[in-house]
């Protein structure tokens, strides 16, 4: 025997927005509709629902005792701490890698020059001074340049 669904009785609310809040609704709207979870359009009091629901799962359900101004900045402050930890660990790379490179160039020198080497002498990258090194990095440049143009002929040749 199946049993008939039952129906949850929907409690109707009138709402009113100043243009500017309408606006903003009408883009929650579009934002959710967005969503993979919402293949079919969302109506505006499903909108609506939702974004109570998640307003719910943010800012009550375990942090009820939690005020709204310190939960609102905890959330926009742990987008923030992000991004200062991946802008931390990028100069952390951008250093290794330019110790890499001298490291590299030092090598260099040491198989081209041998014994007369010394560590002292070792120049920047961008000096023009030292005219193997200065010609090593053109050549350098100049492979690099030619593999992104071989990859773009290749990438547009597919």
């Amino acid at each position: 025997m199946v049993k008939p669904k039952s129906r949850e009785s929907n409690r109707r609310f009138s709402l009113y927005f100043k243009e500017e809040d309408a606006r903003i609704f009408e883009e929650v709207i579009a934002y959710f509709q967005k969503e993979e979870n919402h293949n079919q359009l969302l109506n505006k009091s499903e909108a609506i629902a939702y974004a109570l629901r998640s307003f719910y799962d943010l800012f009550l359900e375990e942090t009820e005792d939690i005020p709204l101004s310190v939960r609102m900045a905890e959330l926009k402050g742990r987008k923030n701490h992000q991004l200062e930890n991946i802008e931390q660990d990028l100069k952390v790379l951008k250093n290794q890698l330019d110790r890499l490179q001298y490291l590299e160039l030092t090598n260099f020198h040491a198989i081209t020059k041998g014994e007369d080497f010394d560590v002292q002498d070792l120049e920047s990258i961008h000096s023009r001074m030292d005219p193997k090194q200065h010609e090593l990095m053109a050549r350098i440049d100049d492979v690099i340049q030619e593999d992104v143009s071989r990859g773009q002929t290749m990438k547009h040749s597919h």
